[in-house]
Parts: structure tokens; sequence; C-alpha cells
């Protein structure tokens, strides 16, 4: 079994400082093969840190330029090792604690589903530190998918999951979401070929260095246009 680590990192050069040795601790734990593909965006010395680090199972695809969620995702995707069985995707600035991906790879394996979600809104989940509106849009997002989509999932907006290989390449090849609505779109695209999905609790804490990447009104424009595309 050999899993990806899929990890986009606009600016994320102190988080990136304490994320990478919890991770590689993590997934060394496992006791499976790995590697961690980080797709680094923008210059804030990301890349000379890694290169520093020098470690056999990182490495680093670089755009100058910001790409967009979605984007980075997916040319990451389309770079993971062909050997790899299962992807990862996370957040770069800690709002996803590595420590909890033995969880998300028991509740994939004991559930039998093609891809598990680290969610916030299950009993065991929690938010801490997250600004009022994040919350009240992501809450919202999930209530509406589910009163339109019929799709239960708790936590549709979360970035925190393990995909089996064959998921992924359906959702990579059928895709039109530009940023954060990747997320649920990704879900409403695998449900509707048959994928399945299940969560696990998880500790969402808010990040404490650098500013978040998601923009509020192109975040809302997105979901909507998502709307538009799938459920009207």
């Amino acid at each position: 079994m050999f899993l990806s680590a899929v990890i986009p990192a606009y600016l994320e050069r102190e988080n990136l400082k304490e994320l990478t040795p919890r991770l590689i601790k993590t997934l060394d734990g496992l006791g499976l093969e790995y590697e961690i593909l980080y797709a680094i965006e923008g210059d804030d010395g990301s890349r000379e840190f890694l290169d520093n680090l020098s470690h056999p199972r990182i490495r680093y695809l670089y755009n100058p330029k910001r790409l967009g969620i979605t984007k980075s995702l997916l040319v990451g995707f389309a770079n993971v090792l062909p050997r790899a069985d299962l992807i990862l995707t996370m957040d770069a600035d800690l709002n996803h604690q590595p420590e909890e991906i033995p969880n998300l790879m028991k509740c994939l394996h004991e559930k039998n589903a093609d891809s598990t979600i680290g969610s916030r809104y299950i009993r065991g989940g929690r938010v801490l530190g997250m600004p009022a509106w994040k919350l009240l849009l992501s809450r919202a997002m999930n209530i509406f998918i589910n009163v339109f989509s019929g799709i239960k999932t708790a936590d549709k907006t979360s970035g925190f999951r393990i995909y089996k290989k064959d998921a992924l390449k359906h959702i990579a090849g059928n895709i039109r979401a530009k940023n954060f609505e990747f997320f649920p779109e990704s879900i409403l695209v695998a449900h509707k070929a048959g994928f399945t999905f299940a969560e696990t609790p998880i500790n969402f804490i808010f990040r404490v260095h650098g500013e978040s990447k998601m923009g509020k009104a192109q975040t809302i424009l997105g979901y909507l246009k998502m709307f538009w595309r799938k459920l009207i």
C-alpha cells in the first residue's frame, strides 16, 4: 500500500516548518510506503526550507503565482507517483492535525469506503478559533447541499480526506470547480458515479501563522456557481 499526501501551500513557510516533521512522524507510524507532495506557490522561503530539509519522501511542485486550490490539487494529483493507491489531502496551515490521519485510514478500511472525510460536524468533531463567517458559510453550504442532493455527509466542505485511486481519478476528470467549492463538488461528482464516502471526527484548529487564503466573496460565488451546475 502506497499513500501520496498532496498538500497545496501558498505562502505557508512558517506552518510548513511545524507541519512537516509532524506529518513525517505520523506517516512513518502507519507502516506503509508514502510520499509528501507539496504544491508550493509564491516566494516566501518554502522551497528553501524543503530543500534544506532534503527528506527522501518529500517532493514539491512550484508555481510563482497563485493557481487557486482546485488547480493546485489537480496539478498535484497528476504528479503523484504511479504506484499510489491512496491520496491524502489536507491543509498546509495546521487547520488539520496530522496525528489524526490514522483515524481517517481506520475509517476508510472499516467502512470499506472509496474516500473518508475528516469531519468537524459529527459527534466527536470540534472547531476551535474559526471566524464566525467561515463557520456559518460552511454550515450553510452543508445544509443546502444536503437538502438539494439528498447526500447526508455532514462535512462536505472539509478538505481533510483520503481517497482511493479510482475515486480520485474520476473526480479529477470531471470536476469543474475553480476554488474551495472543489470539496463539496467532488462529493457530488463521486456520488453520481457510485463512489462512497465515510466520515470520522476531527479537531479543526484555526491557523496561528499567516493569513487565510479563502476570500469571502470569491468563495460564495464559487459555491453559487456549483449549485447552478450540479443542483438546479
